[in-house]
């Protein structure tokens, strides 16, 4: 099967506002009861500001007008229920072509390996775009190092692509089954992976120095099982959630805390 050639390798771009804008229209159509949270205003402004949702940077929480609460775990739970699933993900995005569709055709030789990358492109950037802008409390509160760090990580999901890619191309016969659409779920999962990592960024940022792993409601691999029973370490020393074994399906997240506030606990303070 002639597939062509891939892509070269692409750094991407910061994205703009219509790439944003089709992240929270995505968002708010397929999220309806949570329609307005990406675009959450400050908390501290709940009496003044007319908006449906309000950030609580102190807690990582977002509160609705009508009090209810939507914390990390809630935020996590979200994410996976919008783009993540044991199948690949079927639904089609403003004009971009669904993981499924992508991969059925491919296979089916009805589009260029180009034309499946491209496509891959624009929805790892949207998963990420996702995961880093829920984490962040929306868009109003990222900053220019947060929309830099976005990017970075973007431009990891697509190095680990462009391999792929060329893989795909070496040969097809290898790739073009069953095994595509295992491969694929895991550019389809990393928006989980890209939204706790984000929250440890933020963590470290807001004053936090210790973490400790959490096992997920998953099967765990070894390395995770490994990692959570090291328990509290001194914050960036564990590996990110994604890095075992179990790579992007890992369901892990992390705790964290300031240990000057621990040691004010423990005297009773």
């Amino acid at each position: 099967m002639n597939l062509g050639k891939p892509l070269p390798p692409s750094k991407p771009k910061p994205p703009d506002k219509q790439e944003v804008d089709l992240v929270i229209r995505n968002w708010n159509q397929r999220l309806p009861k949570y329609k307005g949270m990406l675009e959450s205003k400050p908390y501290e402004l709940r009496e003044d500001e007319d908006s449906g949702w309000y950030w609580k940077q102190s807690t990582t929480t977002y509160v609705s007008k009508k009090g209810e609460n939507v914390n990390t775990k809630k935020a996590a739970a979200l994410i996976t229920a919008l783009l993540i699933g044991r199948a690949l993900n079927a639904t089609k995005v403003s004009g971009i072509m669904s993981y499924s569709q992508l991969a059925t055709d491919l296979r089916a030789g009805a589009i260029s390996l180009a034309d499946w990358q491209q496509g891959m492109r624009s929805l790892i950037s949207m998963s990420q775009e996702t995961g880093i802008l829920t984490a962040n409390g929306g868009v109003e509160f990222m900053t220019q190092s947060d929309w830099s760090y976005l990017t970075d990580q973007i431009n990891k999901q697509y190095e680990y692509l462009d391999k792929f890619a060329s893989d795909i191309e070496a040969n097809p016969t290898k790739w073009l089954n069953g095994r595509l659409d295992n491969r694929m779920r895991l550019y389809q999962e990393s928006a989980y992976s890209a939204y706790q990592n984000d929250l440890r960024r933020e963590a470290k940022l807001n004053g936090m120095d210790e973490e400790r792993r959490v096992l997920g409601a998953a099967d765990h691999c070894p390395g995770c099982l490994e990692q959570s029973s090291l328990g509290w370490q001194p914050i960036g020393t564990l590996d990110e959630i994604g890095d075992e074994e179990c790579n992007q399906n890992c369901h892990c997240e992390f705790e964290y805390r300031n240990s000057a506030d621990t040691g004010k606990e423990d005297n009773g303070e």
